[in-house]
C-alpha cells in the first residue's frame, strides 16, 4: 500500500510504501536509495526535489510518518532489529533519544570498551586506573602504572569514557 508521506512542499510529491521504496507520484518511478549522506551514516536516504529544492530525507523516517503514529517526545525512529537498511514498517517504531541509545548498546551496534575499534587501553589498564585512583594515587602516577596517558586517567575520573566499567 502506497501513501503519501507529507513532508513539507514535498507533501503529495512522493509516497512511501510499508516495505520502505519510495517513488515519485508524478512518474511512478521508484527512488533509488543511498548511503551517502557524507556524516558517515549508513542510513538508506533518497533525494527528493519540487521546483529548483531538493532534500535527503531516511527512508525509515519516511515509512514512520506514513504509517506509525507518531507519539508525543519520540522523535526517533528506531530499527528493531538493529538492521539499517531493513525499511519494513514492521521492524519500525518510535523511541526517545536515550531509548535509541539504549536499544544501539543492547544490540552491539554501538560498542562499548575493548569492543570498541577506537579503544586504545584495555579493560584492565581502566580498572586500574579506577583502583589506582580509589586509593588517592597522583594522575601521574595512575597514568604511569597503568600505561595510560594523563588525559585518560583524567577523563575516567570525570566518567566521561568507559562509564560502564
Amino acid at each position: 500500500m502506497w501513501k503519501n508521506f507529507g513532508v513539507g512542499i514535498y507533501a503529495g510529491l512522493y509516497s512511501v510504501n510499508e516495505y520502505g521504496e519510495v517513488r515519485s507520484n508524478r512518474t511512478g518511478r521508484i527512488l533509488k536509495p543511498d548511503n551517502t549522506s557524507g556524516k558517515g551514516s549508513d542510513y538508506l536516504r533518497v533525494t527528493v526535489s519540487a521546483g529548483n529544492k531538493t532534500k535527503r530525507y531516511s527512508v525509515s523516517r519516511l515509512v514512520a510518518l506514513a504509517f506509525i503514529p507518531k507519539i508525543s517526545g519520540k522523535d526517533y525512529v528506531n530499527h528493531k532489529d538493529g538492521n539499517r537498511y531493513n525499511n519494513h514498517v514492521s521492524n519500525l517504531e518510535w523511541v526517545t533519544e536515550q531509548e535509541n541509545q539504549k536499544h544501539a548498546v543492547l544490540t552491539g551496534l554501538c560498542p562499548k570498551g575493548e569492543a570498541n575499534g577506537g579503544s586504545k587501553y584495555t579493560e584492565k589498564q581502566i580498572m586500574l586506573v579506577k583502583e589506582l585512583s580509589d586509593k588517592g594515587y597522583s594522575r601521574a602516577d595512575t597514568a604511569k602504572l597503568a600505561g595510560v596517558t594523563l588525559s585518560c586517567v583524567k577523563d575516567v575520573r570525570a566518567k566521561r569514557v568507559w562509564r560502564h566499567l
